[in-house]
Protein backbone atom coordinates (compact mmCIF):
# COMPACT_ATOMS: atom_id res chain seq x y z
CA UNK A 1 0.00 0.00 0.00
CA UNK A 2 2.89 2.12 0.81
CA UNK A 3 4.46 1.40 -2.29
CA UNK A 4 1.17 1.95 -4.32
CA UNK A 5 1.17 5.85 -2.53
CA UNK A 6 4.76 6.25 -3.13
CA UNK A 7 4.06 5.60 -6.90
CA UNK A 8 0.85 7.82 -6.96
CA UNK A 9 2.74 10.77 -5.52
CA UNK A 10 5.85 9.93 -8.00
CA UNK A 11 3.29 10.52 -10.90
CA UNK A 12 1.28 13.38 -9.94
CA UNK A 13 4.93 15.18 -9.32
CA UNK A 14 6.57 14.30 -12.39
CA UNK A 15 3.07 15.73 -14.07
CA UNK A 16 2.94 18.75 -12.28
CA UNK A 17 6.36 19.93 -12.94
CA UNK A 18 6.26 18.90 -16.56
CA UNK A 19 2.83 20.83 -17.08
CA UNK A 20 4.10 23.94 -15.56
CA UNK A 21 7.19 23.72 -16.54
CA UNK A 22 9.19 23.67 -13.13
CA UNK A 23 12.84 23.08 -13.52
CA UNK A 24 14.97 22.34 -10.96
CA UNK A 25 17.47 25.01 -10.34
CA UNK A 26 18.90 24.47 -6.98
CA UNK A 27 18.69 23.08 -3.79
CA UNK A 28 18.62 23.51 0.38
CA UNK A 29 22.15 23.19 1.45
CA UNK A 30 22.05 24.13 5.05
CA UNK A 31 18.98 24.56 7.21
CA UNK A 32 18.20 26.28 10.95
CA UNK A 33 15.01 27.04 12.46
CA UNK A 34 11.84 26.91 9.91
CA UNK A 35 12.67 27.86 6.08
CA UNK A 36 9.55 27.37 3.90
CA UNK A 37 8.63 27.83 -0.12
CA UNK A 38 5.64 29.23 -1.62
CA UNK A 39 4.34 28.03 -4.50
CA UNK A 40 1.10 27.79 -6.49
CA UNK A 41 -0.03 24.32 -5.03
CA UNK A 42 1.01 25.59 -1.27
CA UNK A 43 3.57 26.08 1.51
CA UNK A 44 6.29 23.60 1.54
CA UNK A 45 8.37 23.28 4.64
CA UNK A 46 11.84 23.36 3.25
CA UNK A 47 14.48 20.46 4.32
CA UNK A 48 18.18 19.55 3.74
CA UNK A 49 18.44 18.64 -0.31
CA UNK A 50 15.10 19.71 -1.28
CA UNK A 51 15.25 21.29 -4.72
CA UNK A 52 14.76 24.89 -5.26
CA UNK A 53 12.32 26.45 -8.54
CA UNK A 54 12.62 29.16 -10.31
CA UNK A 55 9.29 31.65 -9.00
CA UNK A 56 9.63 30.14 -6.25
CA UNK A 57 9.36 32.84 -2.91
CA UNK A 58 11.62 31.64 -0.21
CA UNK A 59 11.03 33.07 4.16
CA UNK A 60 12.42 32.29 7.21
CA UNK A 61 10.72 31.82 10.25
CA UNK A 62 12.74 33.66 13.59
CA UNK A 63 15.63 32.10 14.38
CA UNK A 64 16.05 30.63 11.17
CA UNK A 65 18.17 30.28 8.17
CA UNK A 66 18.23 28.95 4.78
CA UNK A 67 21.63 28.78 2.70
CA UNK A 68 20.28 27.71 -1.05
CA UNK A 69 22.85 26.39 -3.65
CA UNK A 70 22.30 26.75 -7.49
CA UNK A 71 23.18 24.20 -10.33
CA UNK A 72 25.72 26.79 -11.19
CA UNK A 73 27.66 27.20 -8.03
CA UNK A 74 25.79 30.50 -7.24
CA UNK A 75 24.95 30.89 -3.66
CA UNK A 76 22.25 32.99 -1.59
CA UNK A 77 22.05 32.86 2.20
CA UNK A 78 18.69 33.88 3.96
CA UNK A 79 18.80 35.56 7.71
CA UNK A 80 15.81 34.81 9.97
CA UNK A 81 12.54 37.34 8.98
CA UNK A 82 13.42 36.76 5.45
CA UNK A 83 11.34 36.88 1.99
CA UNK A 84 12.83 36.63 -1.32
CA UNK A 85 11.52 35.57 -4.41
CA UNK A 86 13.56 33.90 -7.28
CA UNK A 87 12.16 36.18 -10.10
CA UNK A 88 14.11 34.52 -13.21
CA UNK A 89 17.16 32.43 -13.16
CA UNK A 90 18.09 31.72 -16.87
CA UNK A 91 20.75 34.27 -18.28
CA UNK A 92 19.42 36.95 -15.72
CA UNK A 93 19.80 36.29 -12.07
CA UNK A 94 16.96 38.22 -10.62
CA UNK A 95 15.95 38.23 -7.22
CA UNK A 96 13.23 40.33 -5.14
CA UNK A 97 13.91 41.05 -1.61
CA UNK A 98 10.63 42.02 0.84
CA UNK A 99 12.20 42.08 4.39
CA UNK A 100 15.42 40.60 6.15
CA UNK A 101 18.62 40.00 5.00
CA UNK A 102 20.06 38.12 2.52
CA UNK A 103 23.76 37.16 1.15
CA UNK A 104 24.93 36.80 -2.41
CA UNK A 105 28.04 35.22 -3.50
CA UNK A 106 28.46 35.04 -6.59
CA UNK A 107 32.35 33.77 -7.77
CA UNK A 108 31.70 34.55 -11.26
CA UNK A 109 29.56 35.89 -14.12
CA UNK A 110 29.20 34.17 -17.63
CA UNK A 111 29.66 36.83 -20.42
CA UNK A 112 25.53 37.37 -21.18
CA UNK A 113 25.06 36.79 -17.48
CA UNK A 114 23.59 39.53 -15.04
CA UNK A 115 22.85 39.57 -11.64
CA UNK A 116 20.54 41.97 -9.10
CA UNK A 117 18.41 41.82 -6.37
CA UNK A 118 15.95 44.45 -6.08
CA UNK A 119 14.27 45.51 -3.13
CA UNK A 120 10.83 49.07 -3.25
CA UNK A 121 13.90 50.76 -2.36
CA UNK A 122 16.81 50.61 -5.38
CA UNK A 123 18.58 47.82 -7.37
CA UNK A 124 21.76 46.00 -6.55
CA UNK A 125 23.65 44.53 -9.47
CA UNK A 126 26.99 42.90 -9.56
CA UNK A 127 29.70 41.36 -11.68
CA UNK A 128 30.75 38.67 -9.58
CA UNK A 129 30.93 39.60 -5.67
CA UNK A 130 30.39 38.40 -2.14
CA UNK A 131 27.55 41.06 -0.49
CA UNK A 132 24.39 41.55 2.01
CA UNK A 133 21.25 43.23 1.48
CA UNK A 134 19.22 44.26 4.44
CA UNK A 135 15.64 45.60 5.06
CA UNK A 136 15.09 47.89 7.76
CA UNK A 137 11.24 49.14 6.11
CA UNK A 138 11.94 51.06 3.24
CA UNK A 139 15.20 51.35 4.36
CA UNK A 140 17.92 49.46 2.61
CA UNK A 141 21.38 48.66 3.51
CA UNK A 142 24.44 47.30 0.95
CA UNK A 143 27.53 45.71 2.72
CA UNK A 144 30.49 44.52 0.08
CA UNK A 145 32.93 41.96 1.50
CA UNK A 146 34.29 41.24 -1.92
CA UNK A 147 33.75 42.97 -5.76
CA UNK A 148 31.99 45.52 -6.44
CA UNK A 149 28.19 46.26 -6.30
CA UNK A 150 26.36 49.21 -8.71
CA UNK A 151 23.50 50.35 -6.42
CA UNK A 152 21.08 52.23 -8.73
CA UNK A 153 17.91 54.17 -8.55
CA UNK A 154 15.84 56.75 -10.58
CA UNK A 155 16.88 59.17 -8.32
CA UNK A 156 21.01 58.19 -8.70
CA UNK A 157 23.58 55.63 -8.08
CA UNK A 158 27.12 54.61 -6.81
CA UNK A 159 29.70 52.05 -7.29
CA UNK A 160 30.02 50.19 -4.32
CA UNK A 161 33.94 48.70 -3.32
CA UNK A 162 34.99 45.68 -0.98
CA UNK A 163 34.34 46.78 2.44
CA UNK A 164 32.24 49.28 2.22
CA UNK A 165 28.41 50.02 2.89
CA UNK A 166 25.84 52.25 1.39
CA UNK A 167 22.52 53.03 2.43
CA UNK A 168 19.02 53.48 0.45
CA UNK A 169 16.73 55.67 1.40
CA UNK A 170 12.74 55.62 0.06
CA UNK A 171 13.17 57.92 -2.95
CA UNK A 172 16.46 59.53 -1.97
CA UNK A 173 19.33 58.84 -4.37
CA UNK A 174 22.10 56.00 -2.92
CA UNK A 175 24.24 57.94 -0.33
CA UNK A 176 27.89 58.00 -0.58
CA UNK A 177 29.94 54.83 0.25
CA UNK A 178 31.71 54.76 4.03
CA UNK A 179 34.19 51.93 4.92
CA UNK A 180 32.60 49.40 6.85
CA UNK A 181 34.42 48.74 10.72
CA UNK A 182 35.67 45.42 11.10
CA UNK A 183 33.26 44.71 13.88
CA UNK A 184 30.63 45.90 11.47
CA UNK A 185 31.67 43.55 9.43
CA UNK A 186 31.73 40.34 11.85
CA UNK A 187 28.02 41.02 13.03
CA UNK A 188 26.99 40.96 9.44
CA UNK A 189 28.80 37.95 8.58
CA UNK A 190 27.16 36.48 11.96
CA UNK A 191 24.46 37.20 10.61
CA UNK A 192 24.59 34.72 7.92
CA UNK A 193 26.05 31.57 10.10
CA UNK A 194 24.61 28.64 11.20
CA UNK A 195 25.66 29.57 14.82
CA UNK A 196 24.08 33.01 14.24
CA UNK A 197 23.97 34.74 17.56
CA UNK A 198 22.65 38.51 16.17
CA UNK A 199 19.45 39.35 14.65
CA UNK A 200 18.86 42.70 12.39
CA UNK A 201 17.04 44.28 15.24
CA UNK A 202 20.88 44.01 17.30
CA UNK A 203 22.49 45.64 13.51
CA UNK A 204 19.42 48.15 12.98
CA UNK A 205 20.85 49.51 16.65
CA UNK A 206 24.49 49.71 15.58
CA UNK A 207 23.64 51.33 12.43
CA UNK A 208 25.47 54.00 11.82
CA UNK A 209 23.69 57.19 10.30
CA UNK A 210 25.12 58.38 7.45
CA UNK A 211 25.46 62.48 6.36
CA UNK A 212 24.63 63.32 2.69
CA UNK A 213 27.99 63.99 0.76
CA UNK A 214 28.02 65.82 -2.38
CA UNK A 215 31.78 65.70 -2.61
CA UNK A 216 33.37 61.88 -2.22
CA UNK A 217 36.55 60.31 -3.98
CA UNK A 218 37.36 57.12 -5.52
CA UNK A 219 37.01 55.36 -2.11
CA UNK A 220 33.47 57.31 -1.78
CA UNK A 221 31.81 58.19 -5.12
CA UNK A 222 29.78 61.27 -4.90
CA UNK A 223 25.58 60.71 -4.28
CA UNK A 224 24.18 61.57 -7.91
CA UNK A 225 21.86 64.11 -7.89
CA UNK A 226 18.00 64.27 -9.93
CA UNK A 227 18.97 65.70 -13.35
CA UNK A 228 17.09 69.19 -13.54
CA UNK A 229 13.56 69.36 -15.65
CA UNK A 230 13.53 69.97 -19.37
CA UNK A 231 11.64 73.07 -20.03
CA UNK A 232 11.58 73.70 -23.81
CA UNK A 233 12.54 77.07 -24.56
CA UNK A 234 9.72 79.90 -25.61
CA UNK A 235 9.28 84.04 -25.94
CA UNK A 236 7.93 83.91 -22.35
CA UNK A 237 10.73 81.84 -21.01
CA UNK A 238 13.68 83.09 -22.68
CA UNK A 239 16.44 81.89 -19.89
CA UNK A 240 15.75 78.75 -22.08
CA UNK A 241 16.77 79.61 -25.56
CA UNK A 242 20.14 78.81 -23.93
CA UNK A 243 20.68 75.78 -22.50
CA UNK A 244 21.25 76.76 -18.67
CA UNK A 245 24.77 75.04 -17.38
CA UNK A 246 24.93 71.41 -15.69
CA UNK A 247 26.51 71.68 -12.40
CA UNK A 248 29.98 70.32 -11.77
CA UNK A 249 28.29 67.67 -9.40
CA UNK A 250 25.95 66.42 -11.62
CA UNK A 251 26.96 62.94 -13.26
CA UNK A 252 24.72 61.05 -15.74
CA UNK A 253 24.57 56.83 -14.57
CA UNK A 254 26.10 55.03 -17.42
CA UNK A 255 24.05 52.05 -18.92
CA UNK A 256 24.59 49.03 -16.53
CA UNK A 257 23.70 45.31 -18.25
CA UNK A 258 22.10 44.53 -14.31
Amino acid sequence: MKMISNLVFLILFIFYTTAYGMEKIGKVEEIKGTAEALRTEGIIKLNINDPIFEKDTLRTRANSLLKVKFNDGKIIILTEKTKVSVDNYSNNKEFTAFRGGVRSIVEKLGKDESYKIKTTTAVAGIRGTDFAVLLFGTEMSIYVFSGIVNVQNPYGFVDVNEGFNTVVLLNQPPQAPVQTSDDKSKQILQLFSLQNQFDLNKIKETQPVVQENRGGSMDTPPIISPLPPNIPPSDTNPETLKPPKQPDNIIVPPYYNY
